[in-house]
């Protein structure tokens, strides 16, 4: 809604957040959320789309799942390849542009989430950008580091609050309006 407003009328954002959600990986403590068994249904739901917006990650970062930066890149990189296939079906293949997440604070362990992120998830946060804009750069897919503009709320160490959510939509709104006009 926030970068909605930054747009204006000119422009149409369909949000899809869900918090939980992963990339690829099942996660056995929020089953039925991952991003690839959605992106299908989304793609066409809102067809034709002019630009595809997947900030996915930080999920894929919970200790329990035992995943890897790269793995979280490629998975990321397959999101993507399938909003373009999908998106092409209806005759205008979209744009994309892959989101990497924001920072995980360093203190999420003294939070609520303490129990599914740790120190290891903030040091994979801080270099896991470099990752995605490796792999979706191989497939031609615009990128953009949320880390550069927006942090967690430290309520919690993950979210953004109300600020971060500013920050990071006016930095997306750049990005749009240079990608689609």
């Amino acid at each position: 809604g926030v970068l909605q407003g930054m747009l204006g009328d000119g422009y149409r954002i369909a949000e899809e957040g869900l918090n939980g959600r992963t990339t690829v990986f099942e996660d056995p403590l929020f089953p039925d959320r991952r991003g690839m068994d959605a992106i299908d249904m989304l793609v066409r739901t809102h067809s034709p789309l002019d630009l595809v917006l997947i900030m996915l990650g930080t999920n894929d970062m919970k200790d329990h799942l035992g995943t890897t930066n790269h793995a979280v890149a490629r998975g990321v990189r397959a999101l993507c390849e399938h909003a373009l296939s999908v998106g092409a079906e209806s005759g205008k293949k979209p744009r994309v542009l892959a989101v990497s997440p924001i920072a995980i604070g360093e203190n999420v362990e003294e939070t609520w989430l303490g129990g599914e992120f740790s120190s290891r998830s903030v040091e994979r946060s801080l270099t896991i950008s470099s990752e995605i804009q490796e792999q979706v750069g191989q497939i031609g897919v615009s990128f953009f580091d949320a880390k550069t503009v927006a942090r967690p709320s430290p309520t919690d160490c993950v979210h953004l609050d109300a600020q971060g959510h500013a920050q990071l939509a006016a930095a997306l709104a750049a990005q749009v309006r240079a990608l689609i006009g």
